[in-house]
């Protein structure tokens, strides 16, 4: 899962190019994501470049966190694309690894036991 932060004024361009590459799919859905409205800062050091504000001085923009789930296979290209796309010289984002890879899929089993057993019993066969 995909998690970054983007000013209000890029958010359509940015998931468009993510949704493109095939992020936000889920089942029989696509282009799917979560998004909550925030403000976010930051202050350039003399080196940076900053797309909004000035370097040294500090920055507040009104953006949203967005959240997108994408098949691991394509992390390189969704990170590439994330950093091609945003306006930020440096992007903040995070990727979270999802444990329910796929729900059809799992170690469960079927059977009969002949007589009743607790946790733990169960648990030694």
């Amino acid at each position: 899962m995909l998690i970054t932060y983007v000013p209000n004024s890029h958010v359509e361009s940015v998931l468009t190019a993510l949704f493109a590459q095939g992020a936000g799919s889920i089942g029989e859905y696509s282009e799917c994501h979560f998004s909550v409205d925030g403000v976010g800062t930051f202050k350039g050091s003399d080196n940076s470049n900053p797309a909004i504000g000035q370097k040294g001085n500090r920055q507040s923009v009104s953006e949203q966190r967005i959240e997108l789930v994408f098949p691991s296979y394509i992390e390189s290209t969704i990170i590439s694309t994330l950093k091609t796309t945003h306006p930020y010289e440096e992007v903040a984002y995070s990727v979270l690894s999802l444990n329910n890879k796929n729900e059809n899929v799992g170690s469960g089993m079927i059977g009969e036991i002949s007589e009743p057993l607790n946790e733990m019993e169960f648990l030694k066969i």
